[in-house]
């Protein structure tokens, strides 16, 4: 999966967006190239040591925006975690806000030379099922 972080200076900046009116194709990518998601964030708060940060995000894969998306919110924490180089770092990220959807996701990032380890954490909930008819 691929997403293209994009960095807001305001939470009045993320709460305009508009989701794109198709798909983001890029070139390059492979089988990939059909889905790259954005994800855009507003860092809201750092608290005194630096160790946790809170953000709000949005994510858009093109007309479709998601409540609550995981696998974005591992590839931003990790790569925050990056630029603020060896050490365990916290992120909470709330999202879904502007859909009436709001969730909390927690990712925990341990830095050494390299990301270590990434931890998602946060609650779900079944929106739907299926059955697979034989």
């Amino acid at each position: 999966m691929t997403f293209m972080l994009l960095q807001l200076t305001s939470e009045e900046a993320l709460e305009k967006l508009q989701p794109l009116p198709e798909r983001l194709r890029v070139p390059g990518l492979g089988e990939w190239g059909g889905f790259v998601g954005v994800y855009s964030f507003f860092v809201s708060k750092e608290d005194d040591e630096g160790n946790t940060t809170t953000l709000r995000a949005r994510m858009f894969d093109g007309s479709l925006e998601d409540p609550a998306t995981g696998s974005a919110a591992s590839t931003l924490a990790g790569w925050l975690a990056q630029q603020k180089g060896e050490g365990i770092w916290t992120f909470k990220i709330i999202q879904g806000v502007e859909m009436g959807r709001s969730s909390e996701i927690t990712v925990v990032v341990e830095v050494d030379v390299a990301i270590a380890h990434i931890y998602l954490e946060g609650g779900a909930v079944q929106v739907m099922q299926g059955q697979i008819a034989i």
